[in-house]
């Protein structure tokens, strides 16, 4: 690894694990929320206006949930790394691919896998940002099924 991109594929590598715990635990609030919003709706036995904005609120939390897991899950497709390595049929296959990588180590490659980790981290950070919109936009029909069941 050159010298120029070894600090770079580090701080994007770390990026990635962040967001990967951000979204991880952004999840399990999500699904918190939504099961404990379900419980709740199903105790104040909600009719009306008051049911159909809890559903609404229950759907923007889900969609949340989804684009959080859809950050979390792990791209196991492509040449790459170690999915490359399981999908090799012997280990001599692997020894061969592993060496081809070890000769490939210049900087144009370095630059590509920093690229490649970059795009990943991006896609990742916008992925937990639409969802956190998503469970920001569910506190307003939630707040609207609160009002209207207390009157």
């Amino acid at each position: 690894m050159t010298d120029l991109t070894q600090q770079p594929i580090a701080d994007v590598q770390a990026q990635i694990g962040r967001v990967d715990t951000k979204a991880s635990i952004l999840a399990a609030l999500t699904l918190g929320a939504l099961t404990g919003g379900a419980a709740v709706a199903d105790k104040a036995d909600l009719h009306g206006l008051a049911a159909g904005s809890a559903v609404f609120a229950g759907a923007f939390l889900a969609a949340a949930l989804l684009w959080l897991g859809a950050a979390i899950w792990p791209s196991l497709g492509g040449r790459h790394g170690f999915a490359a390595w399981a999908a090799t049929g012997s280990p001599r296959a692997l020894n061969e691919l592993l060496a081809a990588a070890a000769l490939d180590d210049d900087a144009c490659a370095q630059a590509a896998h920093l690229r490649l980790l970059s795009q990943i981290a991006v896609r990742k950070f916008r992925w937990v940002q639409v969802a956190m919109c998503l469970a920001a936009a569910s506190t307003i029909p939630a707040a609207i099924t609160a009002v209207l069941a207390l009157t």
